[in-house]
């Protein structure tokens, strides 16, 4: 057993709060769940980040997250995945949205002991909606919304790892995509979404994920 704050290990600070307030304050503002604040901080990033896909530098790696973003913003460096993730978490947080990170890789191999992990990996987020009382799914990456199981509403990456995988149920899933370019958001059956490679590229069952939690 354990506590949703258990797994949340993003700590800004009271200058991060300020600058998330400045900067997407108004667009959470009469959001009525947690889920709805997340998916308009995620629109709003994946389109200020659009023009600024790429390998980023050196510099970016243990910088803060916000500064990751002006980086990016000011067209100094670029950003992928972990970028993604490490900035849409930290900001959810500072609006108090309640935000993880997730990692993955692919094992190569395994003798038991040690583990042999492709270098292609990915990060990906989940959000706490207190209505829902659950994990939800985002991905800024992949331009993902959300993914709903049939009438049960969002649902967590676990949740999508196991339902994508089976022949039987992938029917009943449904991937909400936003486009930044043109600011449209749509939603389609999995096995039609835009998405597609990359969600059975990345989700797969043999996929490890890893889970940060607080000590």
């Amino acid at each position: 057993r354990s506590a949703v704050e258990d797994w949340i290990v993003d700590a800004p600070t009271e200058e991060d709060r300020a600058y998330a307030m400045k900067r997407w304050g108004g667009l959470v503002e009469g959001c009525r769940s947690e889920y709805e604040k997340a998916q308009a901080l995620a629109r709003a990033i994946m389109t200020a980040l659009k023009p600024h896909r790429g390998i980023p530098s050196d510099r970016m790696r243990g910088a803060p997250p916000f500064e990751q973003f002006e980086r990016a913003m000011a067209g100094e460096d670029r950003v992928w995945c972990g970028n993604d993730a490490a900035i849409f978490s930290w900001a959810c947080n500072a609006l108090g949205v309640k935000a993880r990170r997730i990692g993955m890789n692919h094992p190569w191999s395994s003798d038991g002991d040690h583990n042999l992990l492709l270098a292609e990996g990915h990060s990906t987020t989940e959000v706490f909606d207190e209505r829902l009382n659950r994990w939800v799914w985002i991905d800024l990456t992949f331009n993902v919304l959300g993914v709903h199981l049939g009438d049960l509403g969002p649902i967590n990456m676990a949740e999508l790892v196991q339902n994508l995988n089976d022949g039987n149920r992938i029917a009943g899933l449904t991937v909400v995509e936003f486009d930044p370019e043109k600011g449209e958001e749509k939603r389609v059956p999995a096995p039609e979404s835009s998405q597609k490679a990359a969600l059975f590229h990345y989700f797969k069952r043999d996929q490890q994920f890893r889970y940060s939690r607080r000590p």
